[in-house]
């Protein structure tokens, strides 16, 4: 029997799509789907859009869904099989463990790893716990070059920079500083690799690794990623859940959404009652719900994965290993809260950044300097009129070109802000910098961002049928 198979991990780094009518299954959407008889999915796109990523097992496309976590799909004989693995999640369950078994392990894969990996190691640095932590354990860290990117309106100043700089030097690490360039050049590569099955906020990522590029040869390099460190360390707050409408709480999507009420797809949600109705009694565990937030936001997330492996690089995170996640989980509480456990232990071996009088700039200006380089070029209302209400699409075109003169407008008043003096006695005198995006414009952004692909999708679709 010629058995044809894909498998996910236990915490589904690497999606994996399939079509219910072709049997077909790939970890890229675009080779699943039938352009010239394009459908959407109304529930699918409906979540879609309320989300900011395909949940639920469904894709916003008909007939196209994702495996879960521990899973197997195979093809044998024409049929189409799908399997549950083992789950390492409920052996761990109802386990004890202790910040030094934890560091202790973390330790030891890693420096299993580097044995492994030969050459030099690449670490994107924030200076942030996660990556501060995965530096803390390399047992050569003159291997390692570091790099690191702003998102406040001057990048060299952002919190994340100076932090990073401050450790590297610290651990003996070489480090650059990698400057973003337009980030709206890159709707089309971000589409390759992901379609319509996620919001393109990511994009910024391919000019940090064209960046790299430019310093080094990647090709076949150990890259280490702290990807979701947070949620395991006890960054993230256990909510309580009462029924499937508050389902949204666990997507974390930090607004990057657009509004399904917009939506011309009418649906049921059945397939969000599937999901409330398989999880339900243990949604409310914090062991569980931090789990089930990963499993859920790995759709998008595993960009931070899969878009330096395009370049030739070979990611390992550690925090992903079972063992090293889930016994974070099972720390004791009152260590977890704000990761206390991880702020002793750098405060132990002369890590605690955040202690040494650092001066930084705080903010997060990342999509207002991307709109303020270049707004995007206004979505297709008529290709999106079957499924989106046409005065939302035209309200979120509009807002987003006026945007560029009060963005314009606000980065003067904010250069005023910026004089030393001058700043802070507007401060004491009740003014504050208005050099943000305001709601509507953050809104409309998001939704921008969520609709894109849509229209893109939906675009092929034109394209294939003129043919």
């Amino acid at each position: 029997m010629n058995e044809q198979f894909l498998q996910t991990d236990w915490v589904n780094t690497k999606p994996v799509f399939y079509n219910e009518t072709t049997r077909k299954f790939s970890h890229n959407i675009h080779e699943l789907i039938d352009y010239k008889n394009l459908e959407l999915d109304a529930e699918g796109f409906n979540n879609y859009l309320e989300f900011g990523y395909s949940v639920f097992n469904q894709t916003p496309i008909k007939n196209i869904k994702f495996l879960d976590a521990c899973s197997k799909i195979s093809l044998a004989d024409g049929n189409l099989k799908i399997e549950n693995l083992p789950d390492p999640l409920f052996d761990h369950a109802n386990q004890r463990s202790t910040p030094e078994q934890i560091l202790d392990l973390l330790r030891k894969n890693i420096n299993d790893w580097e044995d492994r990996t030969a050459g030099e190691i690449i670490l994107p640095l924030s200076g942030g716990n996660d990556s501060r932590l995965i530096a803390s354990m390399i047992k050569d860290p003159s291997r390692v070059r570091t790099f690191t990117y702003g998102i406040s309106d001057n990048q060299r100043k952002s919190k994340e920079v100076v932090y990073a700089e401050a450790v590297a030097k610290k651990l003996g690490m070489r480090w650059n500083f990698v400057p973003l360039e337009n980030i709206h050049k890159y709707f089309g590569e971000w589409d390759n690799f992901f379609g319509p099955s996620v919001h393109a906020h990511g994009m910024y990522h391919f000019p940090f690794y064209n960046a790299l590029k430019g310093v080094m040869p990647l090709e076949n390099v150990g890259f280490l990623s702290g990807i979701f460190g947070d949620s395991w360390a006890g960054a993230i707050r256990t909510d309580k859940f009462n029924s499937p409408d508050e389902l949204i709480k666990i997507s974390y999507n930090h607004g990057m959404c657009a509004d399904r009420n917009m939506s011309l797809l009418k649906s049921k949600d059945e397939q969000r009652l599937a999901f409330w109705n398989k999880h339900k009694d243990t949604i409310n565990q914090g062991y569980f719900q931090s789990t089930l937030f990963c499993r859920m936001k790995m759709i998008l997330i595993s960009y931070l994965l899969t878009i330096p492996e395009s370049y030739g690089l070979r990611p390992y995170a550690p925090i992903f290993e079972p063992d090293i996640a889930l016994g974070m989980l099972n720390l004791p509480q009152e260590i977890r809260q704000n990761r206390q456990w991880q702020a002793d232990y750098f405060k132990s071996v002369g890590l605690d950044v955040e202690n040494w009088g650092l001066r930084f700039d705080e903010s997060n200006t990342l999509n207002l300097w991307a709109l303020e380089e270049m707004v995007p070029p206004p979505l297709d209302t008529k290709l999106l009129k079957d499924v989106l209400n046409s005065n939302y699409i035209e309200d979120i075109n509009n807002t987003l070109k006026n945007s560029t003169n009060t963005l314009r407008i606000k980065k003067l008043i904010h250069n005023i802000f910026r004089i030393p003096k001058v700043g802070g006695a507007l401060k004491m005198l009740g003014f504050t910098d208005p050099y943000r995006l305001n709601n509507k414009e953050g809104m409309a952004y998001y939704a921008y961002l969520v609709i894109k692909p849509i229209e893109l999708a939906l675009q092929k679709s034109a394209e294939f049928k003129k043919r």
